[in-house]
């Protein structure tokens, strides 16, 4: 597996970033991540790999959404102490990336914050109220599949602090208490994307009052439930 990893990571350092292999040579480490055995001592694969991945961020958008693909499978499977040895610069390549043009990589990058958000909480590193700001943006004024994946992100928060407050999470587990100190812009962000989505629906005011909450329980379950963890 060393001289495979190796291969790969020395053409992809040969390549231009409009090389139309790059994303396959990429996509080719990614895999390799997910099939890394932590049991057997390999955890240095990660350390060779995840720069590789990190400069395919860089790279045209093909190549770029599938750096960030193969970075959200390898925080989902990799090793807690390779993870959070490489949290802070993660999170700042998704940050960057969420201010692409391309629909597809802000998903991407949103949704990779939400497994950060999810496994990771206390690593997320110091750039808070910047992803406050860019997660907040999307769910106001983003289209739904990225709105969606802001609201994911505030999801684990919430559930993270919460189970924090009540002692249930990870033992020694400081609460950042983000959710709290952003609650008023988070609670306006979230009845915005509900009022957006309900237009888009064609849903006139009058009508969405009487069955405000049944309705948005029903069609916006995400939103919904994302807006009970917070009040």
């Amino acid at each position: 597996m060393q001289a495979v990893i190796s291969s790969l990571r020395l053409n992809i350092d040969l390549m231009q970033n409009s090389h139309s292999n790059m994303q396959a040579l990429i996509q080719a480490l990614g895999l390799i991540c997910q099939q890394i055995s932590p049991v057997q001592g390999e955890t240095n694969h990660y350390h060779q790999i995840l720069p590789a991945l990190f400069k395919g961020v860089d790279c045209l958008n093909e190549s770029r959404l599938t750096s960030l693909q193969a970075i959200n499978n390898t925080i989902a499977s990799a090793p807690a102490v390779v993870v959070t040895g490489y949290c802070d610069r993660i999170v700042n390549i998704l940050h960057e990336a969420t201010f692409s043009h391309d629909i597809r990589i802000r998903q991407e990058a949103l949704g990779c914050l939400g497994t950060i958000a999810n496994d990771y909480y206390g690593s997320l590193g110091e750039c808070n109220e910047a992803l406050m700001k860019v997660t907040f943006k999307a769910m106001k004024n983003d289209v739904e599949p990225v709105a969606v994946k802001a609201i994911e992100f505030w999801q684990f928060i919430s559930i993270n602090e919460f189970d924090i407050e009540l002692r249930r999470g990870p033992s020694g587990a400081q609460s950042r208490h983000l959710v709290k100190g952003k609650h008023a812009a988070l609670v306006d962000a979230l009845l915005k994307t509900l009022k957006r989505q309900h237009v888009s629906l064609g849903i006139s005011k009058a009508a969405l009052v009487p069955n405000y909450r049944s309705s948005t329980l029903h069609e916006h379950g995400i939103c919904s439930e994302c807006c009970l963890c917070v009040l």
